[in-house]
């Protein structure tokens, strides 16, 4: 039985139909960022021809449509051409819209994961020389508050010792206070006996 034209015509949601059973991992990490990605991919895919060309919906359109704001729209699309799952071409309509080609080839599929280990890679290297960064600031506190109690503790001792250890006699044989300490101890005795036995002056 011979079928017509119009059941020998490819649906208009093939791109959709083809690229639906792309794995989650080709669109990014993270909580929400990859199911976002694939949202807006998919939504654009429902614009396209069969083999995923021609895709011509506004940026508005997209953030309306999916509940994110035109500058998300505009950096998952971005992240979607960094990593081959996306063409894009600039105003390329007459509505002064960008045109899209969703990308959902065998090829474009390993041009992706290439691109995710590469910036994989970056990350982990920013991520050590961040580590490294922090570990040598922390050093250099560490060094530094050493020091600083270093030059810090003789200047404490010091101060004590002017104002709290008894001084020696000078060369007049002259103390401000006793040597040691139980003629300090006696001092403070004989000062206590003065006071209890003092006869207080009557102010004329």
């Amino acid at each position: 039985m011979l079928k017509t034209k119009e059941e020998t015509k490819e649906p208009k949601l093939r791109a959709v139909f083809d690229g639906r059973c792309l794995p989650i991992e080709l669109f990014g990490s993270g909580p929400n960022a990859p199911h976002k990605r694939k949202l807006i991919w998919n939504y654009i895919a429902t614009y396209a021809n069969p083999d995923g060309t021609s895709a011509f919906p506004g940026r508005n359109t997209i953030a309306a449509h999916n509940g994110v704001t035109p500058s998300t729209v505009t950096k998952i699309t971005k992240w979607l051409e960094q990593h081959h799952l996306l063409k894009v071409e600039y105003k390329a309509s007459r509505h002064n819209t960008n045109c899209y080609s969703v990308l959902f080839s065998e090829e474009a599929q390993d041009a992706c994961r290439a691109q995710l280990a590469e910036t994989q890679g970056e990350l982990r290297d920013k991520a050590e020389q961040n580590h490294r960064a922090r570990s040598t600031a922390a050093k250099s506190r560490w060094a530094k508050q050493n020091a600083d109690r270093e030059y810090s503790i003789p200047c404490v001792e010091l101060a004590h010792s002017e104002y709290s250890i008894p001084r020696a006699a000078d060369s007049t044989g002259n103390t401000a206070f006793p040597i040691d300490g139980e003629s300090f101890a006696s001092d403070r005795e004989s000062f206590a006996w003065d006071r209890e036995c003092s006869i207080p002056l009557t102010v004329l």
